[in-house]
């Protein structure tokens, strides 16, 4: 087989659909938005208004899609006031809700609502007709929820799928289409052919790598078959989440998910082309007779999900869209080659070679890509290491530059034939078991906000008391109005930790009455409250422990900016 040929004028027409693919993501970018935050709200939170309000109104910094029953209003009994489907004004930055309140006392409002990113967005608060009671439970998500680890596990499956059908493509393209004959003796610096451009050749090429598809049908069929899984899952996921119930209300909702947002169109746009994908390669005669149907799709899919997620809601967007899209072309030829070489190990030097070159190239390429687009996305040191979605940037890093290493070392391998040996496929295993794990990150960032979208930095305030024989660490971050984060840990005198049977938490500020706060076990010794809706000024944090049956008490003061 000649090897060096020049690309067909068939891969020259691929090359531009992947191309086009980008350039017509971004244009469609232009007003985007991003993970919206609810910023005021009317009543205001803890506001005391004389008479019950007619309606709620929440203003968000981002536009948002709400799904009918996406806004309650529960009165001081539980029972909910809201009357009728919540509306949306001014690109979906203003969510009006009609309410039918007629008691006095203290109402809570939790609304949950898709942001432009396509993600689901959810939260609560009060307000009070009259004078402050305790506030109604309130039902809101959290990220550990079991719909958003559906949804995390489902994007982890289609990126892993269409990472393989994409490494697929690139080794039948720049690996095994330009193989040597003599692969025991194929130099990893160069070339070895004659660098021949004869229609001939390239005809031949074509057969060769069309050829690779097809012997590579059984990588192929799986791999789609788990991006066509994956997203579907992912998007069944999404759409419970909008409607507030299970994955069994997921099916009902998809179409209102798919239609109510940007993001939402390309969810159902991917599922359609994964679906096409499976089409396309579970014949061998169609994947032989019209390969670009499947090319195109593999392309499609690994291409789409930079324009309908953080990417299309940075700016600017035509640069964020265009390098997360390279970011992953260049992950699928690298990673996703990286599988396709230890699935179909045959233990041939020269093969291992030829992907050697296409690594060098491939791999520099995702590494620069993913740092733009972490400058994209983080905007800040603090965006990077404060963040959850810079740390695990951060951890994602840390694994590509372990598979880096790998490839040093697998070089040195190939260029020493005596260092070649039937063992050596176990390292090419651990690097691809370090590119899942890289994998499983990536889809985790998916659905975590990013850090350009974090608040203010603040500094954490850290309060300690004494409740009892128990010494009590409470830390509130990050101590700025609006969702806060309280945890707390419980010591012994002499420093250690020290297990307590409950804890109760309120809390209050000036005209504000206390108000249960719930606490969730980390560890008997560690505590966490989520995302506690807090205002400035300075607030009083009375917390009650047991230990041994015993109870005690004690109460921070903790200023809020």
């Amino acid at each position: 087989m000649p090897s060096r040929l020049a690309p067909s004028r068939r891969a020259v027409l691929w090359l531009l659909v992947g191309l086009g693919l980008l350039a017509s993501a971004g244009p469609l970018s232009g007003t985007a938005g991003a993970h919206a935050t609810l910023v005021s709200s009317t009543p205001g939170n803890d506001e005391v208004v004389a008479e019950a309000p007619q309606q709620v109104v929440l203003t968000f910094d981002d536009g948002v899609s709400v799904d009918d029953g996406g806004v309650t209003v529960l009165d001081p009994r539980g029972n909910d006031v809201a009357d009728g489907s919540p509306t949306t004004s001014d690109d979906g930055l203003e969510v009006r809700q009609r309410i039918t309140a007629e008691a006095k006392g203290t109402y809570t409002v939790s609304y949950r609502a898709l942001s432009d990113d396509g993600h689901v967005i959810d939260g609560s608060y009060v307000f009070h007709v009259g004078n402050r009671t305790g506030s109604a439970t309130a039902s809101t998500g959290s990220q550990l929820d079991p719909l958003r680890v559906l949804n995390a596990f489902g994007r982890w499956v289609a990126l892993s799928g269409a990472l393989l059908v994409g490494g697929v493509l690139a080794m039948a393209c720049f690996v095994d289409r330009h193989r040597p004959d003599d692969t025991d003796d194929a130099d990893i610096d160069g070339g070895t052919g004659d660098g021949a451009t004869d229609d001939g050749a390239t005809d031949d090429a074509d057969s060769a790598w069309t050829g690779g598809l097809s012997s590579a049908r059984f990588l192929l069929l799986p791999g789609a078959a788990s991006v066509l899984f994956g997203v579907g899952l992912s998007l069944l996921a999404s759409a419970a989440d909008l409607a507030g119930g299970s994955l069994a209300d997921g099916p009902g909702n998809v179409g209102r998910f798919v239609t109510a947002s940007w993001s939402g169109s390309v969810a159902g746009l991917r599922v359609l082309v994964a679906l096409v994908l499976v089409l396309a390669v579970a014949g061998s005669t169609l994947l032989r007779k019209v390969p670009w149907l499947a090319v195109v799709c593999v392309l499609a899919a690994l291409v789409l999900p930079s324009a309908g997620g953080h990417a299309w809601t940075a700016s600017p967007a035509w640069l964020a869209v265009t390098s997360d899209a390279l970011h992953v072309l260049a992950a699928a030829a690298w990673v996703g080659g990286l599988g396709v070489l230890v699935l179909t190990w045959d233990g041939s030097r020269g093969r291992a070679a030829a992907f050697s070159r296409m690594a060098v190239v491939a791999a520099p390429l995702t590494i620069a890509t993913g740092l733009l687009n972490t400058w994209l996305q983080e905007r800040s040191l603090s965006g990077l290491t404060d963040t959850t979605h810079g740390r695990l940037v951060l951890a994602k890093l840390v694994g590509a530059l372990a598979m880096v290493a790998l490839g040093w070392v697998h070089r040195r391998q190939l260029a020493d034939a005596a260092r070649w040996t039937a063992r050596t496929v176990a390292s090419y295993r651990v690097e691809a078991v370090i590119g899942l794990a890289v994998v499983a990150v990536t889809a985790v960032l998916v659905g975590t906000p990013p850090g350009r979208e974090a608040r203010p930095d603040a500094e954490p305030v850290q309060v300690v008391r004494q409740a009892g024989d128990t010494t009590v660490r409470m830390q509130v971050s990050p101590a700025v109005a609006g969702p806060n984060d309280v945890h707390l840990y419980y010591l012994a005198r002499d420093g250690s930790l020290a297990p307590v049977d409950a804890a109760e938490l309120e809390i209050s500020t000036t005209g504000v009455s206390p108000r249960s706060v719930p606490i969730t076990p980390i560890t008997a010794s560690h505590g966490i409250a989520n995302g506690v809706q807090l205002t400035p000024g300075t607030w009083s944090f009375r917390l009650t422990i047991v230990t041994g049956g015993v109870p005690a008490q004690t109460t921070f003061e903790v200023p809020i900016s």
